[in-house]
């Protein structure tokens, strides 16, 4: 049986942006990868790779934008720190709106739950 890879991308903030350029080096040397995970900055970019979106594309974009106009701060900050709706529509934009079950990597992210600190995969 022909071994898988499996890649864990992790938080960051904005230098998770970091798994951009990581993500297309693999790419470069003709490494698959046949799974991939990440959390915060990590799930959002793996979820953009999963479903086949063009890595430098993206990378132009980000350049091409203040990212802070897509961070849309809440108050108070009880509940979260972002709202989150100018990022999930980037993100809707650059899955093609695709689904988990839809992605052509298998994917999944994982996040903690505030309120029980119990980890969440999804």
């Amino acid at each position: 049986m022909a071994k898988k890879i499996g890649l864990a991308l992790g938080a960051g903030s904005a230098k998770g942006f970091a798994h951009i350029g990581a993500l297309q080096a693999l790419d470069e040397a003709g490494i698959r990868v046949d799974m991939i995970s990440g959390c915060s900055m990590g799930a959002i970019i793996g979820g953009i790779y999963s479903v086949g979106t063009d890595l430098y594309m993206l990378e132009r974009f980000i350049k091409s934008i203040k990212l802070y106009d897509y961070l849309d701060v809440k108050l108070p900050l009880a509940a979260g720190l972002l709202k989150g709706e100018r990022l999930q529509e980037l993100v809707r934009v650059f899955t093609h709106g695709k689904t988990f079950a839809e992605t052509k990597i298998p994917f999944c992210c994982v996040a903690v739950d505030a309120e029980t600190g119990k980890l969440d995969v999804l």
